[in-house]
């Protein structure tokens, strides 16, 4: 079910519902200029963990300002309009279910372009690996953000006890008492940061509920689908990965360049985590080089 639409951010809001029955906030950007021939691929973005749809909207002007392409935005369960619903444990996989929850309510058979960044890039890994005829069915081309396929758990252990620690003692401490500037300035971004853009990306990420944040952070976690990433191998995919991310670091896509036979692998100089923000022409590029053929 599809409720009528709402204009929001200059993208028309829907709330679908997904296969067991949850609401799922999605945004649709239609083509802006309307007289003109159509990329024939839709664009479907997923964001990352503690952030929502909003973190993609400068870059969706970017993208329409060079292609005259519709593009799907959406907030992951638990993340901005979409509520977590009743699941206590979510999972990656469960994500991917999101994901094909989207594509059923948006697109259809029509063919898309995945691009996902940090948790919303193992979205589209989860999907790939749960329901490998649907990717080939539907995706003409994937673009991979800062993400991995598996084996986090090693980088964050001593903060994971921290952070699960406090939210037991006080689960209703507003999330910005973890999230600052300062702290996000170094985790998230590399050479490259304008004020503005950090600003922005840790307001996103402090009207995320601390629920949320704990329980995605045992998801990314548990999140481990190097066996069957290769799936991804079967359409055409790019991973882009900043050179200082210390998050996602090189050897996550290394790992992930290795194992999707045909991927292409850049590596951004000097950047962090948030791609979009700090290196936006060129991952603009690398989404033109995917809608060429489609």
């Amino acid at each position: 079910m599809v409720r009528p639409p709402v204009v929001v951010d200059g993208g028309a809001h829907h709330t679908i519902e997904g296969r067991g029955g949850e609401a799922i906030a999605v945004w649709e950007y239609a083509a802006p200029r309307r007289r003109a021939k159509v990329t024939p691929a839709t664009v479907v973005l997923a964001h990352g963990w503690t952030l929502n749809h909003t973190i993609w909207v400068p870059f969706i002007e970017q993208i329409q300002s060079a292609h005259n392409v519709r593009v799907i935005a959406y907030d992951q369960p638990g993340h901005g309009a979409t509520p977590l619903g009743a699941v206590h444990r979510p999972t990656i996989r469960g994500l991917g279910d999101t994901l094909i929850d989207v594509l059923d309510a948006t697109v259809g058979d029509e063919p898309v372009i995945l691009v996902g960044h940090s948790m919303g890039g193992m979205s589209i890994i989860a999907f790939a690996a749960a329901h490998p005829e649907e990717l080939q069915k539907r995706v003409r081309g994937v673009l991979l953000l800062g993400t991995s396929a598996g084996e986090i758990r090693r980088r964050y252990q001593g903060f994971e006890s921290l952070v699960m620690k406090a939210i037991h003692r006080a689960p209703m401490i507003p999330t910005g008492n973890f999230i600052t500037q300062r702290g996000q300035r170094h985790t998230l971004f590399g050479d490259r940061c304008k004020p503005e853009d950090l600003a922005f990306t840790v307001k996103v990420m402090t009207a995320t509920p601390l629920p949320t944040l704990s329980r995605y952070y045992l998801a990314l976690m548990e999140h481990d689908e190097i066996e069957h990433v290769s799936n991804l191998a079967h359409v055409p995919t790019t991973i882009m990965c900043g050179e200082k991310d210390r998050l996602t670091s090189t050897r996550h896509a290394n790992r992930l360049h290795a194992e999707i036979r045909g991927s292409r692998l850049v590596i951004v100089p000097g950047a962090g985590h948030m791609l979009m923000f700090e290196a936006p022409d060129l991952v603009r590029l690398e989404l033109a080089h995917l809608l060429e053929p489609a």
